[in-house]
């Protein structure tokens, strides 16, 4: 270590085995603070950590030098053993003034405090540590450092690996008991929903069961349309071919109807016909009749023609008794005939239902028709 108007020294240089235990002995007053203070700064860290103040410009030395003036500015040199590896050291050096202003070099080279902290930590120099670098007036700070204080430095001391590893022991330390009391609650809170779920078993029992009896509600009722269809489809089958049945049998009824018709029709002619010779015999019976009161008046008129008219008469009552007897005969023809147009129609009217009445005018109409234009 360099000394250049740094504290009490306004030159100095210290050189230590690398492999021995280094002491720096010597009366209070002579200087062993800022030999520790030196080391501190020369190598990145804050001087506060040194009780020696909290500005680099007051490291300065407070004097003159050999020439009688006062120094404004002061310098750190620090050769680390193999610091650049095997073999080769390195030499941190540091520039400051009472201006507070800081010029670093490494090997020479200008740098920064930023690189020279960083070097310092690859090589695990750790000059706020107390387990590394402790300061007189840290002793008694150092002594009172709780145990998991005491632990995290010796830690760091030790390496950064170590200290990086404990504090992910202990940030999984919290997170496994961060998980116990997640872990806890979620099982609490599986206990209610189990016992949740326990009670809505039996309702998703009736739901599920429900929802299966409206399937086979569905698949019923399905099944009675078609069955329905099917009943229907059998009724209109069976009455579609009684209907084709009774046709056919409406067809030969009307034929039977009008054979029956044309049977009538002549027997209503001979009716007709028995009719208008019944008149015609009753108008000759009328005459007749008055043909034998004017024989009987001439007949008491005529006394001499009584043999006469008693003959007359009695040829006239002969000829009365003819029509007579044709007059019924043509009656019992006229009753047999309208006897059997009566049953030819009862016939027709119990097996048919047709309307006799009308065939019965209109033969009778033809039949006028037919004696007329005789």
């Amino acid at each position: 270590i360099k000394l250049r108007n740094f504290m009490s020294y306004t030159s100095a240089e210290l050189t230590a085995d690398p492999g021995k235990l280094n002491c720096i002995i010597g009366p209070n007053g002579t200087g062993k603070s800022s030999i520790v203070c030196a080391m501190c700064v020369g190598l990145g860290g804050p001087i506060k950590a040194t009780e020696r103040g909290d500005a680099i410009g007051g490291c300065v030395h407070d004097g003159v030098d050999e020439n009688g003036v006062k120094p404004t500015e002061g310098s750190v040199e620090t050769e680390l053993f193999e610091g650049s590896g095997a073999g080769r050291n390195l030499i941190v050096r540091l520039d400051f003034n009472t201006d507070n202003k800081e010029k670093w070099f490494m090997d020479g080279e200008p740098s920064s405090k930023k690189k020279v902290k960083e070097k310092m930590a690859s090589m695990n120099i750790q000059v706020d540590n107390p387990l590394q670098f402790l300061p007189q007036d840290k002793v008694g700070a150092f002594s009172n450092m709780s145990p998991v204080a005491l632990l995290k430095e010796t830690e760091r001391a030790i390496g950064p690996d170590v200290c990086a590893q404990h504090e992910q022991l202990v940030v999984a330390d919290k997170e496994l008991k961060s998980m116990k009391q997640s872990a806890a609650g979620e099982e609490k809170s599986l206990v209610e929903l189990e016992k949740q779920n326990e009670v809505l078993y039996a309702d998703v029992e009736r739901w599920n069961k429900y929802q299966a009896n409206l399937k086979e509600l569905e698949r019923c009722e399905g099944k009675k349309l078609w069955l329905e269809y099917d009943a229907e489809r059998g009724e209109y089958d069976r009455r579609n071919d009684e209907w084709k049945s009774k046709k056919a049998d409406m067809k030969e009824a009307e034929a039977e109807k009008k054979a029956l018709t044309d049977k009538v029709l002549p027997l209503k002619e001979r009716v007709a016909s028995a009719k208008r010779s019944l008149a015609s015999s009753t108008e000759s019976v009328k005459k007749n009749e008055a043909e034998m009161a004017a024989a009987v008046e001439r007949s008491e008129k005529e006394d001499d023609a009584a043999e006469e008219a008693k003959a007359g008469l009695h040829k006239v009552d002969k000829a009365l008794k003819k029509l007579t007897d044709t007059v019924g005969e043509l009656e019992r023809r006229i009753e047999g005939d309208e006897e059997e147009l009566r049953v030819e129609e009862q016939k027709v009217n119990v097996a048919y239902g047709g309307d006799v009445a009308a065939a019965k005018k209109a033969a009778a109409e033809k039949a006028e028709k037919a004696t007329a234009e005789q």
